[in-house]
This record gives structure tokens, sequence and C-alpha cells, in this order.
């Protein structure tokens, strides 16, 4: 691997980060990624900047502690709103047209003639890099993240019924996009093995370039066998509920699951972590069992999952791979999930600790939690074992997604020095 690398970034090479969102301060998963997998490992090698689109305001953040040098535009929602009706039937997702400026792609196109890579961040960006020259698309690493049309053809009926038709759309709009797009770009990454099976399904011939890297992931809390959790049977749910599948899951799991799980223990503890949460915590407020954390720093959340015995990810809205479930496991934490949208542990046989349930069976739901309980000393020692350990680390530890990158990053450059002679 060092080899390799010292090979390829002989001299400086210049490469720009292209995103839709502001990759610091890391708050969120695709954020933490971004910044530890994808932009700090380039820094002792390359010339770095950073082209930012969004619609989020401009981080609170020391220009010392923004990693790179970056340029912003921030899109208004009358100007996201004002391109979504104007582009209303544009065969683009709505979300392309949305994120798309002008004054942007001039600035893009700039930077492009001047850099060696860009790395664009999923396809929202699309409508900026589909129109490139054939040599300035070879410098294009397009990181799908997930399948979006995956995410929105799955789980369209699960919306609000007023969003329905359009998520509909939005999902078919996507499948369309994302078969022109794969048939474009040669370098292209995505998170979960499930998801790159998912587009070479319908793509007309198979597609060999389609890299999967997986989430980049660190455990909540220090993985101890001798660590013992008493105390009533507890679990965990962490997630920003702000977000509507992680809203409809919890929502779905509380309706229908944990009065279940109350039956079968009566004890039950569930700690329900994120932001938003305060609507449902006033709608359950009298229901024994729940408590309602709200947001948490870094040592509050490892004080929370040390009690807990085990992690619930009822979501089932979503395609990729949900970096929480797979932090759990790395601190030891079996974690019992909904099997719709956790497809990709299936192309991962050896792991353990993650344990797959139907949905919509609460029972299924209730025994599996039961039994863990039952068993958590056995199931936290096999979570433990070095073994399982160092396999978790070596597909989900950041300085090993870090080098995954590196590796396409790298083979990209060959190529374009190849091209050049």
């Amino acid at each position: 691997m060092a080899e390799a690398s010292s090979h390829i970034y002989k001299g400086e090479k210049k490469v720009l980060f292209f995103l839709h969102k502001f990759p610091f301060p890391a708050t969120d998963g695709t954020k933490a990624r971004i910044a530890d997998a994808v932009i700090a490992p380039m820094l002792e090698h390359s010339q770095c900047e950073a082209l930012v689109v969004t619609w989020e305001q401009p981080p609170n953040v020391p220009l010392d502690r923004q990693l790179i040098p970056t340029t912003g535009f921030i899109l208004s929602r009358w100007q996201l709103l004002w391109n979504f009706l104007r582009r209303l039937w544009s065969k683009r997702p709505w979300q392309v047209e949305m994120l798309y400026d002008e004054a942007v792609e001039q600035e893009f196109r700039m930077r492009i003639a001047q850099v060696d890579v860009v790395y664009v961040q999923s396809l929202r960006l699309g409508r900026y890099v589909e129109s490139l020259s054939p040599p300035d698309r070879a410098k294009v690493l397009l990181d799908l993240n997930d399948a979006i049309s995956r995410h929105y053809l799955s789980g369209w009926h699960r919306y609000p019924l007023l969003w329905r038709l359009g998520v509909l759309i939005e999902g078919l709009k996507y499948r369309w996009y994302e078969k022109r797009m794969l048939r474009q770009f040669k370098w292209t990454t995505i998170i979960a093995d499930s998801d790159k099976a998912y587009l070479q399904s319908f793509l007309t011939e198979p597609s060999t370039h389609i890299e999967v890297v997986y989430s980049s992931a660190k455990p909540v809390i220090p993985c101890r066998v001798e660590a013992g959790v008493d105390g009533p049977p507890s679990m965990y749910f962490l997630a920003n509920v702000r977000y509507y599948p992680n809203r409809e899951g919890l929502e779905h799991f509380l309706r229908r699951i944990w009065p279940c799980i109350k039956r079968e223990l009566p004890d039950a503890v569930l700690y329900v972590i994120g932001k938003g949460t305060e609507k449902l915590a006033r709608q359950y407020a009298r229901e024994k069992g729940l408590i309602w954390t709200g947001y948490l720093s870094t040592e509050q959340l490892a004080e929370v999952v040390a009690k807990a015995r085990i992690c619930v990810s009822p979501v089932r809205i979503g395609a990729g791979m949900q970096t929480k479930i797979v932090e759990a496991l790395m601190s030891g934490k079996p974690v019992v999930a909904a099997a719709e949208v956790t497809q990709w542990a299936l192309y991962l046989p050896q792991l353990v600790g993650l344990f797959r349930c139907h949905h919509n069976d609460p029972e299924e739901w209730a025994y599996t939690i039961a039994w863990l309980i039952e068993h958590y000393e056995e199931e936290r020692a096999k979570l433990c074992d070095e073994r399982t350990q160092a396999l978790l680390r070596d597909l989900f530890d950041v300085e090993n997604v870090a080098r995954r990158y590196q590796r396409v990053i790298s083979r990209m450059l060959s190529c374009c020095q190849e091209g050049m002679r």
C-alpha cells in the first residue's frame, strides 16, 4: 500500500472536492466519512480545495479547523423552490435540478481545468459534470454513496400520502439518471455491495468499475468483554429523527413492536437518542421504559451506550449502509435491525452480532431481543473477539476506508498519466 501511494503521489497533485454539504464540523456519518476518510488522507500528498454548493448555512468553524480552503455557494430556500418549479418537467431528478446554479457551474469549470482529480459527492451534483469533455470526465471520481433510486422505489409507499407520488416519480427519475451517469463515468464508488448489485442489475452491460468502499465507522465505546451490564433489559436507538426515514422507523417501532417487547420483557428500557425527538417524547410521555435523551455529546453518548445492552435500528426506508449499526458492532453491542434495509449484510456472511428481523413482525423482534438479553454475555464475547474486531476494522476503520479511496484515486492518476503519453 505505502509503495503504491508513494509512486502515484510523487510530486504534488491538485484535488478538488465538489460537495453539497460542508464537511466540517463532522456532525453526521456522511460528513465524517468525507472529512476523515476522503479529504484528510489526501492532504499529505496533494494540494486540496473544496467547492461547496448547498442549502446549509456556513458552519461557524475557525479557519484553522476547516481542513482545506473552501469556497461556498449558499442557495436560499426560495432559489431551491424556483429551480424546482422552473424545471418541474425535467427528466433529471428534482434534487439534481434544485442544486444547479449557473454561477457555480462557471466556477466549477474554471476549477476543473486546474486540477488532477475531482471528488464529486453524490449524483445530486450530477448536472455540473454530465456534459464534461472526455478528458475532464476522466478526472472525476463520482461517489454515489448509495443507490438513491433504490431508496425511493423500495420505500415510496411508506412516506406520507401527499408525498408518495412525488417520491415515486423522483425514484424513477433517479433510476434513469443513475443508468445515464454510470455509462458516462468510469470511476464511481458506492458504500454497499447490495447497492452495487442493484445498479448493475439494470445496466445493459455489467459494470466492472463500481468500487465498493464501505462507510467508515469507529466504536462509540471500547469493546471490552469484562465490562458487565447490570440493571433492567436495556437497548438504544440512535438517529437524527428530523430525517423522515428515521422518524418513520421509530414511530413504527413504538407503535407496533415496542408493546410486544414490553409484554415479553416488562422491565425493558429504550434510550431514544438524537435530534428532533421532542414531539414524539410528548406523545409517549406516559409510556414506561422510554427514556428520551435528545442530542448527546460524544462523552454523554458513550455513557448511555455503555449502559445499554442492545442497539435497535427499526429504520425500514433506505439503501446503502447505516453507520450506526457498524459503530454499535465495533462497540461490542449486538444489533437488531429491519431486514429490508440491511441487505448489505448478506454480502458479509462472516459478520456476527447483527440480527435481522422482518420490519412488520413484532413477535420476531420481541423474541430476538429477549434471546439476546438472556445470551448477552455470550454474544458480546463473540463481538469482542479479536478476530471479529479485526474484521470490522479491516472493513470499516477510517484509515482502511481511506486507503480504498486512495487506491481508486491512484488508479485514476495512473490512467490519466498513461493517456497523456
